[in-house]
């Protein structure tokens, strides 16, 4: 006789996005020193920002240097 177990399944609701300039900008996708952002944005050069991951409605920031700054026709950013 096979006994039930309750398992359920869990999956983290996360969020990332970018305040800049007092915008936020959605991000697709972030690593140490590169993010993808969801949508074209332009920044200029040498412009600090921070990046917001929100796991599960708890939000961590991590200020960034955008040394070359963000254009439209690149959707992938580095940073310092």
């Amino acid at each position: 006789m096979a006994g039930t177990t309750d398992q359920r399944e869990y999956s983290s609701t996360i969020d990332i996005q970018l305040r800049v300039e007092g915008r936020l900008l959605d991000v697709t996708q972030v690593s140490e020193s590169f993010l993808v952002l969801k949508a074209p944005a332009f920044v200029p050069p040498e412009t600090e920002a921070e990046v917001i991951i929100i796991v599960d409605g708890r939000p961590r920031t991590r200020k960034i240097f955008l040394h070359d700054g963000i254009y439209p026709n690149d959707l992938r950013v580095t940073f310092l």
